[in-house]
């Protein structure tokens, strides 16, 4: 090969890997997003569960903090896999936000729990947040053995909607039904549905809450 097409050989070569090492670098030097106060609590509370149960293994990460990302993601839609007891403080906490905010009471009838509750849990205090990520870290653990989630009856959403409006008058139960199949409530609607039917599931027996709570929590579970 002449010289001159030699060196322009290597020349193109040079010019292909410069891409590939601005990238390396970028990679290498690159900062993790700064953790908000709830995933840094929530971190604390999985550690445990990620020592002691050989979590980046069960997982297949590759290093520790792709360990740590994954068990966040699969905490927080982790909810179907806890028993009766966290179930009730689960409703709880969510009732606790709802009425700490008329926006997030609207948010958490619309579904939107994954994307903000836990910072909206954030706000109530350290040892409110601290229930929270530890009831989590409980779910993720049991998800982490690989359980069968526990058999929840079909229709058990349903059953709490009827409890609800078995205490209406006709009118009322009427406008609640067609407004519980409604997307596009106002956020002011959404909220009363929100505590109307809380408070009516609230006074199911203990079958009957748990039933609605873990079928509530798959609707609402993030893939």
């Amino acid at each position: 090969m002449p010289i001159g097409r030699l060196k322009l050989s290597i020349f193109r070569g040079i010019l292909l890997l410069v891409p590939l090492g601005l990238c390396v670098w970028w990679l290498w030097t690159r900062q993790e997003p700064e953790a908000s106060e709830f995933e840094r609590a929530l971190d604390s509370a999985l550690a445990p569960v990620i020592e002691e149960r050989a979590a980046q293994t069960k997982l297949g990460a590759s290093t520790s903090t792709q360990t740590r990302l994954m068990a966040r993601e699969l905490a927080v839609s982790s909810v179907p896999y806890l028993g009766p007891r966290d179930l009730e403080l689960w409703a709880e906490l969510r009732k606790r936000v709802a009425l700490s905010s008329k926006a997030a009471c609207a948010k958490l009838w619309k579904g939107a729990d994954e994307t903000f509750i836990g910072s909206a849990v954030a706000t109530l205090g350290a040892d409110t947040l601290t229930s929270y990520t530890e009831m989590l870290a409980r779910g993720f653990a049991l998800r982490l053995e690989r359980r069968p989630l526990p058999p929840t009856p079909q229709g058990a959403v349903e059953r709490g909607v009827s409890a609800a409006a078995a205490t209406m008058n006709d009118a009322d139960r009427a406008v609640f039904e067609a407004d519980v199949r409604r997307p596009d409530v106002s956020d002011e609607r959404a909220c009363e549905l929100l505590l109307t039917l809380g408070s009516a599931v609230e006074k199911l027996d203990v079958g009957g809450r748990t039933d609605f709570y873990r079928a509530l929590s798959l609707r609402l579970k993030q893939p």
